[in-house]
């Protein structure tokens, strides 16, 4: 099954505006609530396969042929917005989508400052061509909440230097030491798409979990997204090696006034987890230069940016001979007119 949103006064298609944070017809303005969107979209029928490669497209009729994860797409005859409600169904369907609050003009000023408008990058990488491919996309999470009873073993010191006429001591006490705490951790994410690299997703963290919203199927017209690949239960044995760490951090601070401390044996309980799937925004795009990927992505939230832009040499080597060029100048006219 297939939707997307006709307009109710001219019937153009309409897709999610971020500013507005509705969802907005860009033919006339007409403008209506998510809440409300569902009950004006149109549908193409059901395939009767299960997992089909190929949808109709609900506003023009065209054959649109999908990625196996995508829930989303842009007809490719029409431009429509439109949304795989068959991929998001059952256990694929999330409970809560973070909507983006940073714009497109937010991410390509953003992109700009963070390649420093292409002065030392490869020609073209800052081009109004490259920046088309700046996309929005949702990103899949879970989310964790879980109690973990935390106790850890550890040896420590207390050193004390002190002077006694011509002699200098150091006297060392030494302890063991116990420690136990309980701690509940809430709204702990974790990427849940293959393609997605963990290390990048951790790095865009934090995102504001107070503004989730429930999941609405409007949320995602006109934006790039695609399932899960993992389940939560699959995601769990990482999320409690990164709560592990957490915990450790929490039971350090309990064990301050000492010169060393050493922890001998550590054991976290996990009780009472508990998760839910959720949507994510970021703004992404990657670009290849001399058989290395640089990546640019933006919380779609926060506007937090990660990422390292790719370097010209010739570019470099330019601006320096520029520079040296200029004081070199600015030189000779001071020697001129001393």
């Amino acid at each position: 099954m297939v939707k997307n949103y006709p307009c109710p006064n001219c019937g153009a298609s309409m897709q999610y505006d971020i500013k507005l944070g509705k969802i907005l017809c860009d033919h006339c303005g007409t403008s209506i609530d998510v809440q409300e969107a569902d009950q004006l979209s149109s549908a193409s029928g059901d395939t009767g396969e299960e997992h089909p490669a190929s949808y109709t497209c609900s506003s023009c009729g065209g054959v649109i042929e999908a990625d196996p994860k995508a829930v989303t797409s842009l007809c490719p005859y029409c431009g429509s917005p439109l949304v795989f409600t068959d991929r998001l169904e059952g256990d694929m369907r999330p409970t809560g989508v973070l909507p983006f609050t940073h714009s497109r003009d937010d991410a390509v000023s953003a992109f700009r400052k963070w390649c420093h408008n292409g002065r030392f990058s490869p020609p073209g990488f800052a081009s109004a061509h490259n920046i088309q491919n700046l996309k929005p996309l949702y990103i899949p999470y879970w989310l964790y909440d879980t109690d973990v009873r935390a106790q850890a073993h550890a040896s420590a010191t207390r050193v004390r230097v002190y002077v006694r006429g011509d002699m200098e001591y150091t006297e060392t006490d030494f302890y063991q030491l116990y420690r136990s705490m309980d701690i509940h951790y809430h709204d702990v994410p974790y990427d849940a798409s293959e393609k997605f690299d963990d290390t990048l997703s951790s790095k865009l963290l934090p995102y504001d979990f107070s503004q989730l919203q429930a999941f609405r199927l409007p949320y995602l017209a006109g934006f790039d997204a695609s399932q899960r690949d993992y389940t939560a239960q699959e995601l769990m044995p990482l999320i409690e090696e990164r709560l592990d760490a957490y915990s450790e951090k929490e039971l350090r601070g309990t064990m301050a006034g000492y010169d060393t401390v050493t922890i001998t044996d550590q054991h976290y309980d996990y009780e009472n987890p508990v998760s839910r799937y959720v949507y994510l925004p970021i703004w992404f795009i990657s670009y290849r230069y001399r058989e290395n990927d640089y990546i640019f992505a933006m919380n779609g939230q926060t506007g937090k940016v990660i990422g390292k832009p790719p370097i010209s040499k010739a570019k470099i080597a330019m601006w320096w001979m520029m520079l040296t060029g200029i004081i070199f100048a600015v030189l000779i006219l001071i020697g001129v007119f001393i």
